[in-house]
């Protein structure tokens, strides 16, 4: 079986998704960063600068600034790539009221399901095989940026 490979990372101190490109045949990450500057002129104090910075994959790896969330090998309906971390819509349970998020769990990637009556997970068959329903989901979201979907379809 061949899959790609691929990565994208939530950036915590700037609350931006990055994801890598190619340049000279070398994976590397543009990423955004804050950095402060000593001003002897600026008598309100320090000013911060925005920094755009090419890094390497072992940078956002070890930097605990990113949270890194790997593609699934899947896409959606509509042909979006499926990442850990993204909210999905099943079009096969319209009915319900819940959010799904894929995760990885034991091994391989599965949609858990958040339940309708407390948010919280519930304890039985909260898991579906995320290959058996790639056909009829639909990526709305990611719990990065948004987070407000978790509770809203409930």
């Amino acid at each position: 079986m061949k899959r790609e490979i691929k990565f994208r990372a939530w950036n915590t101190e700037m609350n931006h998704m990055v994801f890598p490109s190619l340049e000279f045949g070398r994976e590397i990450w543009p990423c955004t960063y804050k950095r402060i500057i000593k001003s002897e002129t600026n008598k309100n104090g320090d000013t911060v600068e925005l920094v755009l910075e090419m890094v390497s994959v072992d940078h956002i790896l070890q930097s605990p600034e990113f949270e890194v969330m790997q593609f699934t090998g899947l896409l959606d309906k509509n042909g979006k790539e499926l990442y850990e971390g993204d909210i999905i819509f099943n079009h096969a349970e319209e009915g319900r009221s819940n959010s799904n998020t894929i995760i990885w769990d034991n091994d391989r990637y599965v949609i858990e399901q958040l339940s309708a009556q407390d948010n919280e997970i519930n304890g039985v068959g909260i898991y579906l095989e995320l290959y058996l329903f790639n056909e009829d989901i639909e990526v709305i979201g990611n719990i990065y940026e948004n987070p407000e979907l978790l509770t809203e379809r409930s």
